[in-house]
């Protein structure tokens, strides 16, 4: 009997690298068109309409999303975590029984502390803007209201080095008889400092905002005021720290209904390089639903300056965009909605750091999905949540998560990233170390598929050593989380 006996010279060794490399690149590339829809679940209370509104990555790794319950026509504020599965935790009820309130958005704040911004009213009285502050248990701490005689709205929060700024729309302090995009700055107990509104004669609004490395403001909505035709166009609103009005600009095509639902901050590294926004394009005037539109995409500098504009089209009726997240290759997953002939179908999509389609998915027929919010795990699992309205006309929160997203070794490396990793190459095991300051939490370790192999969880410490005995060989990519600037990243080697 023969034997073949390989013997595997320097040069044989580095050819079968580069091929295993090579195999593993197209697979990554590969999964970016096979991603998995892991699984969509349900939530509400019986009798009850139920609307999710945001979703959170909690410090544990669970999730939370934030809903409005509707009983009789009262609204309250129905917080509900779950694990990784979609499985319930807990779920808690928020309310005043004088009052209905409906939440919009919530962040964790700095305090490991839940705020929640939305609407409050009653009877036939207009709504005010609303601002809990909620523990991570669910437990209600306090709550205030912003607003004046008029219709007063919040749509979106996010946290300041001295409290926290609110954006939304106003009826109360408009200055032309129409709705105003309003800006609210409140300090750490909800104490307001200042309120400033944007625009003209027409319906103006906000419907997102973040903060800009100079210590200001940019939000998003829609504008008729400042439109190039007769409706409206998405808008930015670029202000300085204390709400002053910096410049503005429109996006859209003239005489066409274009919106911004959402405004995402891109990262080059830990440092905010531009924006991208969200929503819909060149579609009709008060016909949301059965109206023609497409996806709307776009990234900007930090000016407003337009880097790319993308357009995904509508095969059916209508696609538009609710919201978007960097992922971790630099590129973007944005959740929204496509109308069929049948349903109106949750909508996937998955780009590349340029703005170009990679992978889309849909989900649902027969039903109506009304998606709202998007988070994006660790591991690069992303959560998306709204609401469900099935044909008896009940209507659900819905969860769905994505699974399987790659990742991209040449985007994840940073040779000037704080990270000390050794030995590498290595066979055994290896330590990873860091600036004290950098408040680690996690250390994930990946293959080069993009693979989740391992977290180890951190805790005032400034290393954390793996063991790789069970791990593949090869290249595995080292993510370290921080407090202090995000995700550090450090490729290893591993014999």
């Amino acid at each position: 009997m023969l034997r073949t006996e390989i013997v595997y010279s320097p040069q044989n060794i580095l050819m079968k690298k580069l091929t295993q490399i090579l195999c593993c690149l197209l697979v990554m590339a590969h999964s970016a068109i096979a991603q998995s829809h892991s699984y969509t679940r349900t939530y509400g209370p019986s009798g009850m309409q139920c609307e999710a509104k945001e979703v959170l990555i909690l410090p544990d790794a669970n999730i939370l999303f934030v809903a409005t319950i509707t009983n009789s026509g009262q609204e309250d504020i129905w917080l509900v975590k779950t694990n990784t599965k979609g499985d319930t935790l807990w779920t808690k009820t928020l309310g005043n029984p004088l009052r209905s309130e409906r939440p919009e958005s919530v962040i964790i704040s700095s305090a490991n502390q839940l705020m929640i911004t939305g609407n409050s009213y009653s009877g036939a009285g207009n709504p005010d803007a609303l601002l809990m502050c909620v523990d991570l248990s669910g437990k209600l701490l306090w709550e205030k209201n912003y607003g004046g005689a008029g219709e007063d709205f919040a749509t979106a929060i996010k946290e300041t080095a001295d409290g926290f700024v609110l954006g939304g729309a106003t009826l109360s302090s408009s200055t032309a008889g129409d709705f105003d995009a309003w800006l609210v700055k409140v300090n750490s107990s909800g104490v307001e400092q200042w309120s400033k509104t944007f625009g003209g004669p027409e319906y103006d609004d906000c419907w997102d905002l973040e903060l800009t490395p100079d210590g200001g403001f940019m939000l998003t909505g829609g504008t008729y005021s400042f439109a190039s035709g007769m409706y409206d166009d998405a808008w930015l609103i670029k202000t300085d720290a204390a709400g002053v009005l910096l410049w503005r600009k429109c996006y859209g095509v003239a005489d066409k209904v274009d919106w911004a639902w959402n405004l995402h901050p891109v990262k080059s590294g830990s440092a905010i390089s531009g924006y991208v926004f969200t929503g819909v394009r060149e579609t009709a005037e008060n016909m949301p639903d059965a109206a023609y539109g497409n996806m709307h995409f776009v990234k900007v500098d930090l000016d407003g300056n337009v880097l790319w504009d993308k357009t995904i089209i509508a095969t059916g009726y209508r696609i538009e965009g609710m919201d978007v997240k960097q992922l971790a290759d630099s590129g973007f997953m944005i959740s929204g909605y496509q109308f069929t002939t049948s349903a109106r179908q949750l909508y996937m999509v998955r780009t590349d750091a340029n703005g170009s389609k990679t992978w889309d998915t849909s989900v649902g027929n027969d039903v109506a999905y009304n998606p709202r919010a998007l988070a994006v795990a660790a591991d690069g699992s992303c959560y998306t949540v709204g609401s469900l309205a099935s044909p008896d006309g009940s209507r659900y929160s819905f969860m769905a998560k994505f699974s399987g997203l790659p990742l991209s070794i040449s985007a994840q490396y940073q040779s000037n990233q704080p990270i000390s990793i050794h030995p590498n190459p290595t066979s055994g095991y290896v330590v990873i170390s860091w600036p004290q300051e950098a408040k680690v939490s996690s250390v994930m370790l990946y293959d080069i598929c993009g693979r989740l192999l391992s977290i180890t969880e951190v805790s005032n410490s400034a290393s954390a050593t793996i063991n790789l005995d069970d791990m593949p060989t090869g290249p595995l990519v080292i993510k370290v989380q921080t407090a202090k600037d995000g995700i550090w990243t450090k490729v290893l080697e591993h014999l």
